[in-house]
């Protein structure tokens, strides 16, 4: 016996596509479209790209660096929905400054940097962003 769900009020589908994003928010091809019955009048349609699309992020993080563990270098990615002043520093477990890799006004959206700790010792480092009223840390692994 074959049964069919008859729509009803506030219902619609949606089709979607699935992708995965790694830690250098490189992005994987889509999946085969798929859809769904859900409850509910059907949103706005956005994407998280839609903002990225027009050049514009849509919230502040730092991202793990990559790769991680690292030897001598390694990238760290951050991204910023809001022009202003970035500062990316990196502390040993003393909690001493051991490189300051950007001090500067940064325009909104998506921004990497590189860390070279050719002069460091094996160790584990905390690298900290500050910009407007969002502060993050972030723990990395230098191996030699």
């Amino acid at each position: 016996e074959i049964f069919r769900i008859l729509p009803q009020a506030n219902d619609h589908t949606v089709n979607y596509r699935i992708t995965a994003v790694d830690n250098q928010s490189l992005e994987s091809l889509p999946s085969e479209s798929a859809s769904a019955r859900v409850k509910g009048s059907p949103l706005e349609k956005t994407t998280e790209n839609s903002r990225e699309e027009k050049g514009r992020a849509n919230k502040y993080e730092l991202l793990q660096n990559y790769p991680n563990p690292f030897n001598p270098t390694t990238q760290i990615s951050y991204e910023i929905k809001e022009s202003g002043n970035v500062q990316l520093k990196v502390y040993n477990t003393l909690g001493e400054e051991v490189a300051e890799l950007v001090n500067e006004l940064k325009s909104e959206g998506k921004h990497q940097v590189e860390f070279n700790a050719e002069n460091l010792p094996s160790g584990i480092y905390i690298y900290t962003i500050k910009v407007n009223d969002y502060v993050h840390n972030n723990k990395m692994l230098l191996i030699r």
